[in-house]
């Protein structure tokens, strides 16, 4: 069969999308399309306008991946054709990054299949179905059936939305017994007050109980509104939904444990080359405000009498963390029960002699961490250092002595040299003027000897 799909983006003639891959591993098919010729040419140039519609043979009754070498559209169009009534193809894509795709047939939404854990879902098994698709949450990946009727034109859209995984504290089994999954969107339509066709069921999958859907925002027809103002109005509806959780308003067939969501905003195509540069500036910082946020809320849960606090997870209310020993906790209750008297007459058959001794030892028991007597002599306590290494009475550190007086003994045998140098200099001056003295008398002895033997 020939499958046919394009962009139906506001820059479906400018974008480069190619190459694109289709392939199926279990016939061992693969086809990679290029995008058409110019439309256009302007002289020996041409226009770089032309169509992003891409058709390609494929194996019919078959899964076919397509990957796409550029960042999938927004809003894309798929068909078959060239082949009977009773053929179909699945298609299967991956998106770069989150996204929250809706299916529609004819304008009309088609909802994704629930995918339950541990569960096999078939699209064809009924027969196939227009426009039927699974959405694996995870994976950030859709898989969709379009079959050979004429009518079947299957349109999917990047929508702004709140992607939610809520926990719940039951197992699959009793969530599907307690019908929790059909009451579940109803109550939070109800709730929330949006439209059933907003909501989707994506996935309900095991820890405790997950279930995985989407809050589709409203639909907003003006092309100038800005990233922050879509981001703003789906916090405002994640918040809402928070709230009655946390409050009790909206409750399930199971106790709430948390509750993890993400916003998704789908980015803009831009009319032309021009807009984009005279805009860059702002297509950059929509970019960046575009990143999914995501924040995990833990709902508050009603107090328990055992004076823990408030329990948001069932685990944390059954093993409550504690570092205290086994005789101390013990103590603690008792002294509990002993200062808020209850209607057990065991309770108040204990005389008052073991209810005072008790307190007493939960007072100076329970206290985390014990008092600490003041030290009568820190300097002697403490024999090591930050660093595990030894310190004298005065808490300085061995090795700095030790330095120092190397240090101390090193300058003085410079100065006991320097001194010596100086004495012997002296020395050798006195033994100079000496020599000097001496040679003089001897010139004067002589002179006055050689004057006498002239005379």
């Amino acid at each position: 069969g020939l499958v046919v799909f394009e962009s139906l983006d506001i820059d479906n003639f400018k974008r480069i999308l190619t190459p694109i891959e289709l392939s199926c591993a279990a016939v061992g098919f693969t086809n990679k399309i290029n995008t058409f010729m110019d439309h256009l040419w302007n002289g020996f140039y041409t226009s770089f306008t032309r169509l992003s519609r891409f058709p390609s043979l494929v194996p019919l009754n078959q899964t076919i991946v397509i990957s796409w070498t550029g960042t999938i559209p927004v809003k894309t169009q798929y068909n078959l054709q060239g082949a009977t009534n009773r053929d179909w193809v699945i298609l299967r894509q991956r998106y770069a990054r989150p996204e929250s795709i809706q299916v529609t047939v004819n304008g009309a939404i088609i909802k994704p299949v629930k995918l339950v854990q541990g569960q096999e879902h078939d699209l064809t098994k009924d027969g196939p179905k227009c426009g039927a698709n699974k959405f694996f949450f995870q994976e950030q990946t859709i898989e969709f059936v379009v079959t050979s009727d004429p009518n079947c034109i299957v349109r999917l859209e990047q929508v702004n939305s709140v992607q939610v995984s809520l926990r719940m504290d039951t197992t699959v089994e009793q969530f599907f017994e307690k019908k929790g999954d059909v009451e579940f969107i109803d109550k939070i339509t109800a709730v929330l007050g949006v439209p059933a066709d907003r909501v989707r069921i994506v996935s309900i999958r095991k820890g405790s109980v997950i279930v995985d859907f989407v809050i589709d925002a409203a639909k907003n027809e003006n092309p100038n509104i800005t990233t922050t103002e879509v981001k703003t109005a789906l916090k405002t509806q994640v918040d809402n939904l928070i709230k009655t959780v946390e409050n009790g308003t909206l409750s399930f067939a199971a106790p709430v444990m948390s509750l993890t969501y993400q916003l998704v905003v789908a980015p803009q195509p831009k009319n032309t080359t021009e807009e984009t540069k005279t805009n860059e500036t702002k297509v950059q910082e929509e970019e960046k405000v575009e990143a999914p946020v995501e924040v995990k809320v833990v709902p508050r849960q009603p107090a328990t009498n055992t004076g823990t606090g408030t329990a948001t997870d069932s685990s944390t209310t059954k093993t409550p963390t504690t570092t205290q020993d086994t005789s101390t906790t013990k103590t603690t209750t008792e002294t509990k029960t002993d200062k808020t008297p209850t209607t057990d007459p065991t309770t108040t058959t204990k005389p008052p002699v073991t209810d005072t001794t008790t307190t007493k030892t939960n007072e100076n028991e329970s206290s985390n961490p014990p008092a600490t007597p003041p030290l009568k002599n820190p300097p002697t306590i403490s024999t090591q250092s930050p660093n595990n290494k030894p310190i004298n009475s005065e808490g300085v550190p061995w090795l700095v002595i030790g330095i120092v007086i190397v240090v101390s003994i090193v300058v003085l045998g410079l100065i006991v040299l320097l001194i010596s140098h100086i004495m012997a200099g002296a020395s050798k001056s006195k033994e100079a003027a000496a020599i000097r003295s001496n040679l003089d008398d001897k010139f004067n002895s002589s002179s006055s000897r050689i004057a006498i033997e002239l005379k």
